[in-house]
C-alpha cells in the first residue's frame, strides 16, 4: 500500500483552516473589496489551484 501523503501535502482540513485564518487576518487589515485571491493564497500559502 502506498502512503497517500505526498511531501509538502496538507490535509485537506488543514488547508481549509490555512485559508480561512488567511482570511480573517486580511479582513482585519483590509476592507473586504481589497482583499484579492492572490493575497489570500499568498497568506495561506497554498496554490491558486488548490484555492478554486
Amino acid at each position: 500500500m502506498s502512503d497517500h501523503r505526498a511531501k509538502g501535502r496538507r490535509p485537506t482540513c488543514a488547508t481549509t483552516t490555512a485559508i480561512i485564518d488567511a482570511f480573517a487576518a486580511l479582513a482585519v487589515e483590509r476592507r473586504y473589496g481589497a482583499i484579492r485571491v492572490a493575497d489570500l493564497i499568498a497568506r495561506a500559502g497554498v496554490g491558486k489551484s488548490t484555492f478554486y
